[in-house]
């Protein structure tokens, strides 16, 4: 693996260059990364930017804490990522900083593996944001060729992970940005092969004769703020499809376990429940999405109380948060006797679910609208078991074990 310091520095120049080309029309466009606009893409990077120099200086969460929760853009969004981008180049060019210890939802990661993921974040999240602008942003091969090689030997775990949509196929010789964006679920045909896009020969991001990152009129290597030239082309934003309320998924229903239910052990048997679980996270699903949706992925399934023949069982499923086709649904399982009685909390399950269109394949779904304390709370976690999947995956792509010597006899 080449040197993690200084792909992450590579990485964050070309996404500098690409959030330079933002201007005010672009906030709302629709980007490739899931149920984010522009905006809340900048955001996103902007607050793990923030986040970065705590961590590397050995902070822990509990210490950094909320102080970058809500909005961190604030009245002047490209201020405010060049701040935080420059406080995270400063912290990465420490001298010591590949030798420490770096406190992540996933434990304590080695300060080279935490960089990995940064560097995947920023080259991928790029290339989404250059697609909501309507730009080029392959990912170069200097960059994509390493994350490739961490990633391929896991491709079935990120395909079922919910994180990412189901590979899109890409051919063997195609470049390694190709082939890392579509083992990611982004398709990786270029712009210019889309209505609306101009010609991207050359440097990804760049115009024939251009400096890279730089559009026509500016000065080669015009930092972001506001003060460059025309625009680069933009393609048509899609149409944005209409927030849904929580309440329009939420689903209850309620079953008798019967005798046909148990297990050797007479208490009803956990695939029952299970199956339970699945039938009511795929109906809240697709009554958010308007659509069938199947399952990608059982986050967290977790049987608190046994269940008895005899007891009803009430399942009650709503949508926790989406992505661009993807949604994590909560299922919460309760158990009461039939005759009536106390009634017990047994069941609490994540999955993660695809929404299919007409022709089989994963399409956009609805954002959801949150309404209150509650469901901005479950919406917050949903985000934060998104974020620990996506860190078990880059941990497992970049364990590589020890070499050892062959047994003797």
């Amino acid at each position: 693996m080449p040197n993690p310091v200084e792909l992450h520095r590579r990485a964050i120049d070309d996404i500098d260059a690409t959030i330079a080309t933002i201007d005010d029309a672009d906030w709302d466009r629709p980007t490739a990364c899931e149920g984010w606009s522009v905006r809340d893409l900048l955001a996103h990077l902007t607050a793990e930017a923030r986040w970065a120099p705590h961590l590397l200086a050995g902070q822990t969460l509990k210490e950094v804490g909320d102080r970058y929760d809500g909005d961190v853009l604030g009245a002047d969004p490209l201020g405010a990522w060049r701040e935080a981008s420059a406080a995270e180049r400063a912290a990465v060019d420490e001298p010591a900083v590949l030798t420490r210890g770096v406190h992540t939802t996933m434990g304590t990661l080695p300060a080279e593996v935490y960089l990995t993921q940064r560097v995947t974040d920023l080259v991928v999240h790029r290339w989404d944001l250059a697609q909501g602008l309507g730009t080029a942003a392959t990912p170069p091969e200097d960059l994509a060729t390493p994350l490739l090689d961490a990633l391929t030997p896991h491709a079935d775990e990120l395909a079922g992970s919910g994180l990412f949509a189901p590979p899109v196929p890409v051919a063997d010789d195609a470049p390694a940005g190709e082939r890392l964006l579509g083992l990611l679920g982004r398709d990786p045909r270029r712009p210019s092969d889309r209505p609306g896009t101009g010609d991207t020969a050359g440097e990804p991001g760049a115009s024939e004769g251009d400096e890279p990152g730089a559009s026509e009129g500016d000065e080669p290597g015009a930092r972001p703020g506001g003060e460059h030239g025309a625009s680069e082309a933009r393609a048509p934003a899609e149409p944005a499809l209409d927030p849904v309320p929580v309440s329009a998924g939420e689903i209850t229903f309620v079953r008798t376990m019967t005798q046909l239910d148990a297990n050797i052990l007479g208490h009803v048997h956990g695939g029952v429940i299970m199956r339970e679980v699945d039938t009511a996270a795929g109906a809240a699903a697709a009554r958010h999405a308007g659509r069938v949706c199947v399952t990608a992925a059982i986050d967290e399934l977790s049987f608190l109380a046994p269940v008895e023949v005899g007891d009803l069982l009430f399942v009650h499923a709503a949508v926790n948060d989406v992505g661009r086709t993807s949604l994590e649904v909560g299922v919460r399982v309760e158990a009461e006797r039939w005759e009536g009685g106390p009634r017990r909390h047994t069941t609490t399950a994540y999955l993660v679910m695809v929404c299919l269109g007409d022709d089989g394949q994963p399409v956009a779904v609805p954002p959801l609208a949150v309404a209150n304390d509650e469901e901005r709370r479950r919406q917050a976690q949903a985000r934060i078991r998104r974020q620990m999947r996506k860190e078990r995956i880059e941990r497992l792509g970049s364990y590589r074990p020890e070499p050892t010597d062959p047994p003797t006899t």
